[in-house]
């Protein structure tokens, strides 16, 4: 029991330092100072900081932002691998998984690559509404947390419900009943990460 629960923390532990490599190595590769991209990004210096440190793991919109100031792709900065590049060209991504609702998935990550999180893209088509059950851990109610990328959308639970625009992220359970709502004209781009669970109450981050 004690190495099935210590091996969560482990792998969190590795995408943290990943992330904290990965992030200092593409500021540094821009020429930016930590208080530079605190501007750019509009995230606190100290954040910044105590991520490239490991000392925190930030949340997807934090991530999002950095990544924009940074020019690189969220993937870029939590990809963790054997000391060597993984480069994943379109045609070797795994195939969209679509369902009713005009839902497409696509996974962001390796096959059998665990890093602790799971990353995809998700679209939505216009007028679209479907859920995110298929990407629950068999074992648990997973954390996910979805930013949007590009359109609106809603997100509806049993007792509340939340309108989302571009550059909005939003943190809940998958394993209770919900639902994604298209709420444009055109599809809607989604980010999703799923994590082991968390302690939580459902919330919006702007």
């Amino acid at each position: 029991m004690t190495g099935k629960s210590a091996q969560p923390r482990a792998a969190r532990a590795q995408l943290t330092a990943q992330l904290a490599t990965n992030l200092r190595r593409a500021r540094l590769r821009r020429g930016l100072s930590v208080e530079a991209l605190a501007r750019l990004a509009r995230v606190g210096r100290s954040t910044i900081s105590q991520i490239e440190r490991g000392g925190c793991a930030p949340t997807i919109n934090v991530l999002a932002r950095l990544s924009r100031a940074l020019r690189v792709e969220v993937g870029r900065l939590v990809a963790g691998h054997g000391g060597g590049t993984i480069v994943l060209r379109h045609d070797q991504l795994a195939e969209p998984i679509t369902s009713d609702g005009g839902l497409a998935i696509r996974a962001l990550f390796p096959a059998g690559h665990a890093i602790g999180a799971r990353f995809y893209q998700v679209r939505l088509g216009a007028t679209g509404k479907a859920g995110l059950d298929s990407l629950r851990d068999d074992t648990s109610a997973s954390a996910v947390t979805v930013l949007v990328a590009e359109g609106r959308a809603r997100l509806e639970l049993p007792d509340e419900t939340h309108d989302l625009l571009a550059g909005d992220a939003v943190a809940f359970r998958l394993g209770q009943p919900h639902a994604l709502v298209n709420r444009g004209h055109g599809d809607a781009t989604l980010y999703v990460v799923v994590a082991p669970p968390i302690a939580t109450e459902t919330r919006t981050r702007a």
